[in-house]
């Protein structure tokens, strides 16, 4: 799976996302930049009769390091009232690796459904996708030295993810000095390639963003830092959610139809 891919928790009680968000992000390995990463929340829309946020991840490669070309996009679907994963869709460009994948989760009734085969696997009541987990963790209500168990799954496995927070240190964001959590991800076991260690470090704020991530790899590790923010620009009229918005983006629908194949 991605490189990109980590991090959950539990205990919902904070929406400080809405459509329009933007995260910016660089990569680097050690002091070298390999490229960008970028998170937004598209829409919002229905799925199976359940509100949605659809969230997107692209992250890139650039420099020196497009030498190793990396193209990843990756979808989820977000359930609004729980946020557990209702679909969640990749398409990963990884050097000569290629692979495109769509899964839907059916939480109430315990399965998920890959599209490749129609094949059907257990899942985890409460279950969160890589992408879904960067979303599910800023929602959650953080206490100093709690433990938590997520359930996760991903790649036909279903695991609960260890996530212990450590308490509040100063951090930077965008060059400030500011409050944030340090959360410590144990997503080892087969989930993440390289031991599965993570830090993950959210303002403690409402708005609790990811200013540095840190996943350590067999040799070094891998970090990425928040380099801009943009939240919404406008003020929703309604509670309601829209469907087939025409911000349904191409990507994502050619992501849907290789998946299929």
């Amino acid at each position: 799976m991605s490189l990109f891919s980590l991090f959950a928790t539990i205990l919902i009680s904070l929406n400080p996302f809405s459509k329009g968000e933007t995260l910016n992000f660089d990569v680097y390995y050690g002091f070298f930049k390999l490229g960008t990463m970028r998170m937004r929340v598209i829409r919002k829309d229905t799925l199976r009769n359940h509100n949605v946020f659809v969230v997107m991840m692209d992250a890139r490669s650039e420099g020196a390091a497009a030498l190793f070309t990396v193209a990843d996009t990756i979808y989820s679907y977000i359930d609004a009232d729980s946020f557990y994963t209702l679909r969640y869709i990749k398409k990963l460009k990884e050097g000569k690796f290629h692979d495109s994948l769509m899964i839907d989760y059916y939480q109430d009734s315990g399965f998920a459904i890959y599209s490749k085969g129609r094949k059907r696997e257990n899942l985890l009541h409460g279950a969160v996708d890589p992408l879904g987990l960067y979303y599910y963790i800023r929602t959650v209500n953080l206490k100093s030295k709690d433990t938590l168990y997520v359930p996760y799954h991903v790649d036909r496995r279903n695991k609960k993810a260890k996530i212990v927070i450590e308490g509040i240190r100063s951090c930077k964001d965008r060059g400030r000095k500011t409050k944030c959590f340090v959360l410590k991800p144990d997503l080892s076991g087969g989930i993440i390639k390289g031991g599965g260690k993570a830090e993950i470090y959210l303002t403690a704020d409402s708005l609790r963003l990811p200013v540095y991530m840190k996943s350590h790899l067999y040799f070094g590790s891998l970090k990425v830092k928040l380099r801009s923010y943009s939240k919404a620009t406008f003020i929703e009229k309604s509670k309601g959610f829209i469907s087939n918005s025409p911000e349904n983006t191409r990507d994502e629908k050619k992501c849907k139809n290789s998946s299929d194949k």
